[in-house]
């Protein structure tokens, strides 16, 4: 029997994941998104995370809250989201629409401008597009 979420054919089993995951191996998290971004491409998460950097008024890294989580992903807002103030080391709870990073494609949908370096690092990799950052609680 192919194991939930389906077995492609060639032995990979393609897991599941949306927000009914809490908890479960495959759930959203930094790391799980890392890891494996072409399973929660298009996927609406919620995550909580500790900010490792604030980059601009409309974008921060994000981490895990393990201590030796190590993975990171970009957390954009569109131009005429507000965007909670957030700091280095706050932990925070973002929901939005894991996608992969097109700075062109970015651009165009959020209404921002992206740095150029930071465009050419993050190339390829998973970014979260927010529809909500707020203060997490007991973090």
């Amino acid at each position: 029997l192919p194991a939930p979420g389906g077995d492609t054919g060639d032995g990979v089993t393609q897991p599941t994941a949306d927000a009914d995951d809490v908890g479960e191996e495959g759930a959203a998290s930094v790391s799980n998104i890392d890891d494996d971004p072409d399973a929660f491409y298009g996927q609406t998460v919620t995550i909580v995370g500790d900010v490792i950097e604030v980059v601009d008024g409309q974008s921060f890294r994000i981490g895990d809250t393990e201590p030796l989580g190590g993975d990171d992903l970009l957390v954009l807002m569109p131009a005429t989201g507000a965007m909670a103030a957030v700091a280095d080391g706050d932990t925070v709870t973002v929901t939005g629409v894991v996608q992969q990073f097109d700075q062109t494609e970015l651009e165009s949908a959020l209404g921002i401008d992206i740095d150029d370096a930071l465009a050419t690092e993050l190339d390829g990799q998973p970014v979260i597009v927010a529809d909500q950052v707020g203060a997490s609680q007991g973090g």
